[in-house]
């Protein structure tokens, strides 16, 4: 016949440790970095919130993508680099330009001049 099982209780706690460790990614690039699957990240710590990659996609395939006024001003002021967690980062092409650096468990990709259309210094088009 059917049986359950008892299990011990496991305790379960949220996974934060790496949202905390974003500190240090923070405060190495104020106001430039973007982490486009952890907007928490930059509401924790600049008090921003920016766009979300799920959200930009979402918007893009159903046709209703966002003008480029609108994502200038939901993203850092001095725009240039990205930071997605050491565990889901994966293997790509780097752009030319481009680097690469962990900090804290975060794979960060910096870049001197970041793309025009999200370009938000002073001056840009």
């Amino acid at each position: 016949g059917f049986h359950f099982y008892h299990t011990p209780a496991t305790p379960v706690r949220p996974q934060v440790a790496h949202l905390a460790a974003a500190e240090q990614v923070v405060q190495r690039w104020p106001d430039q970095v973007w982490f486009p699957w952890n907007p928490l990240v930059s509401l924790y710590y600049e008090n921003a919130y920016f766009h979300d990659e799920d959200g930009l996609y979402v918007r893009r395939v159903s046709g209703m993508p966002i003008s480029t006024a609108h994502l200038r001003r939901h993203f850092p002021s001095d725009f240039s680099a990205i930071a997605i967690p050491e565990t889901w980062a994966g293997g790509r092409t780097i752009p030319p330009h481009h680097q690469i650096q962990v900090v804290a468990g975060w794979v960060v990709e910096t870049w001197d001049d970041p793309p025009a259309a999200l370009s938000t210094r002073a001056g840009s088009p």
